[in-house]
């Protein structure tokens, strides 16, 4: 099989990490598809950050909410939750660019009535 990941454009503040960030997931054992994915969505937040005039340490979990919503706003479907961008966040984070992961907190009205009890 190709590595039709490496024919993803990259631009952006994310560009000299995502290579790096692809070539731990294929060593890992991901799919093919499943690393070209991921990639596109680090092209995405990469252009993002870009255009919020933001850098890669400026990646808080606020941030990446930000991103999410706005994913969703344009009418993405796939890959519009934390978890998709775990992997990415992981990676950075190992590499020390992103700030270490906060515990989370409530995101809607039933968690935070849960927490209430």
């Amino acid at each position: 099989m190709t590595e039709s990941w490496l024919r993803v454009v990259v631009p952006g503040p994310l560009a000299p990490y995502v290579r790096p960030f692809a070539e731990e997931l294929v060593a890992q054992g991901y799919a093919e598809l499943t690393v070209a994915e991921q990639v596109r969505l680090a092209a995405h937040l990469s252009r993002w950050l870009a255009g919020q005039s933001l850098e890669v340490s400026d990646l808080t979990l606020v941030r990446i909410d930000e991103f999410l919503q706005r994913r969703r706003e344009a009418g993405y479907t796939d890959r519009i939750s934390r978890r998709a961008v775990k992997p990415l966040l992981g990676h950075l984070r190992q590499m020390r660019l992103v700030p270490p992961s906060a515990p989370s907190m409530p995101t809607d009205s039933a968690e935070v009535h849960l927490l209430e009890r």
